[in-house]
């Protein structure tokens, strides 16, 4: 649903206004950036796996919306392209975090551990979507987050540092959440946890290839929104 709103920004508010975009480009591209520290910093400090995943939705859809206020190229398209790949990371974490609260009957990541050594093949696979998360190069993530980034930067320099800070602050909630949940000492509660089943190593399987195939062809997906960007550009003038 989130990134509802930042295709509504681009159909509704650029196409419809875009001289009054421009007017106020700077001041959403603040706001924008904002709010992709704010999410951040609130995904760092929960327990509830749910309500990281949530808040670092916020971030990355800000990120988003601040390449795409930028009304350039790369923003456009690098807008368009983390749209449908965050689409994807976002699924695969919430059924990471659905199996957890199946199996333990709880979301609180600091009552979890251990569970790598329980579950490898639901770690490999976890650790992937988590990459893809993260922007990892060679994982979905990166190809849009690299152009987000680099139409803010161009953009305005020091507004493209501080939306920099993203990939500091999304390594630190994902790479958290991972530790506290598959390494360490196994808890009560993760002591006889389960390897996923077929329908879940299947789901997850789904996801983690998407990840890994559009990381390392991303030019399809480029392609595709790079046609879209440039008939919208020439439409908007």
């Amino acid at each position: 649903m989130l990134k509802m709103g930042t295709f509504g920004a681009v159909r509704w508010m650029m196409g419809l206004a875009p001289e009054g975009m421009v007017q106020w480009q700077m001041t959403l591209i603040v706001l924008a950036a904002i709010g992709i520290v704010y999410g951040a910093v609130i995904a760092i400090r929960q327990n509830d796996i749910k309500r990281v995943v949530a808040w670092s939705s916020m971030s990355h859809v800000g990120l988003i919306a601040a390449g795409l206020f930028t009304m350039s190229e790369a923003g456009l398209q690098g807008g368009f392209v983390q749209m449908f790949n965050h689409g994807i990371n976002v699924v695969g974490l919430f059924l990471v975090a659905d199996i957890l609260e199946k199996r333990l009957k709880t979301r609180d990541i600091t009552t979890m551990g251990g569970i790598a050594s329980k579950a490898p093949i639901f770690a490999l696979l976890s650790f992937i979507i988590v990459c893809g998360a993260m922007a990892v190069p060679l994982t979905n993530g990166f190809p849009g987050e690299l152009l987000l980034l680099k139409s803010v930067f161009t953009y305005n320099a020091w507004l493209g540092a501080f939306a920099g800070l993203t990939i500091i602050f999304c390594a630190v909630y994902m790479l958290r959440i991972f530790q506290l949940v598959m390494f360490g000492g196994t808890k009560p509660s993760t002591e006889h946890f389960e390897e996923v089943n077929s329908i879940e190593g299947v789901s997850l399987g789904i996801v983690a290839f998407f990840v890994v195939i559009l990381g390392i062809f991303p030019q399809s997906i480029l392609d595709m929104s790079g046609s879209a960007v440039k008939s919208f550009l020439g439409f908007v003038g």
